[in-house]
């Protein structure tokens, strides 16, 4: 069963490593119902990070993740590579993490 489709908050960020990965934003249509991207939340995440009003932060790699378990089609590691080649930086860890995650 699938679960609800929630509201998605979200600064530029993300869309353009989104974009980069997958090459649409095809992703966020999968899995939210609505994409808001308001300035005054993007400056309140990025000042409080997870304590900014009890939101959850989820970051590009962890979006592939769950669309992808969630039964949308996509190759974490050619997502990984793409957003790579368009400059998008990602630490080791959360490459070693996101590949482990689909072994």
């Amino acid at each position: 069963m699938r679960e609800p489709k929630p509201v998605l908050v979200t600064n530029t960020t993300p869309l353009i490593a989104l974009t980069a990965a997958t090459g649409n934003l095809d992703i966020l249509q999968f899995l939210y119902a609505r994409v808001v991207v308001p300035l005054e939340v993007a400056e309140e995440v990025r000042v409080g990070g997870k304590q900014s009003f009890g939101l959850d932060v989820t970051g590009s790699v962890g979006i592939l993740l769950k669309a992808r378990r969630l039964g949308f089609e996509v190759s974490i590691a050619q997502a990984l590579q793409r957003m790579q080649a368009q400059g998008i930086w990602l630490s080791d860890p959360v490459v070693k993490f996101a590949l482990a995650q689909v072994e």
